[in-house]
């Protein structure tokens, strides 16, 4: 999984390329996802939220803060918890035609090829607010007709923070520790290329940001 380090490199790289890093900046996604709970996007919403299972009466829309903040878009750092069959359902959505360039075509293939390193023991299968959200999961590990709440859980808040862009206009970038990056002639994962940061390194990372934002680098 994603460390605390890992997040803290690549909020060091951003700060070295000239981006104010630091929490504060943006408003707080709980407060977009509310916005978005109460846009025309509603209904796209609660439908994403009933095919995940959801057991409330309306979608949850209370989130943790962002990995890393800059006064103009939000990072967020995805680590083996984030793919697998919840997440690639959500990648179905309609909302994700409007969200470019979100690397979707990309994503989905990960939540195919490493739902295998996605955690199933018992703190990242289940706990209980995922089950209050989803409904009771089946043992872990097990893909009954109940599956993980907790899997379920973290999709579903991932793509309420990808859409928040069309209600709130606070874009959000994702990085996956699967992405891949050239760097000094080698291929590497963003993971490898984080443990063995060079300057190429850095400006791999920034370019791989902007590419995903489309924003031009500050002068």
């Amino acid at each position: 999984m994603a460390s605390e380090k890992e997040k803290i490199i690549i909020a060091e790289i951003l700060a070295a390329a000239g981006f104010r890093v630091g929490a504060g900046q943006l408003p707080r996604p709980g407060i977009c996802a509310k916005a978005l709970c109460d846009s025309s996007y509603a209904a796209e919403i609660c439908q994403l939220y009933r095919n995940l299972g959801g057991a409330q009466p309306q979608p949850p829309d209370k989130c943790r803060g962002w990995d890393i903040e800059t006064e103009r878009f939000a990072v967020e750092v995805d680590e083996q918890q984030h793919f697998n069959r919840y997440r690639f359902l959500t990648l179905q959505s309609s909302l994700y035609r409007q969200l470019r360039p979100f690397p979707l075509a990309r994503y989905c293939q990960f939540c195919v090829d490493y739902e295998k390193r996605c955690p199933r023991s018992v703190g990242w299968w289940s706990k209980p607010r995922a089950e209050k959200q989803f409904g009771k999961s089946d043992p872990p590990g097990v893909f009954g007709p109940r599956g993980s709440a907790r899997w379920k859980q973290r999709a579903f808040y991932d793509t309420m923070r990808d859409a928040v862009i069309l209600v709130m206009k606070v874009p959000v970038v994702r990085i996956s520790i699967w992405d891949e990056l050239t760097a000094s002639g080698a291929t590497r994962t963003v993971r490898q290329a984080l443990s063995a940061r060079t300057t190429e390194v850095d400006g791999a990372i920034v370019a791989m940001i902007e590419e995903r934002l489309g924003l031009a680098r500050p002068k």
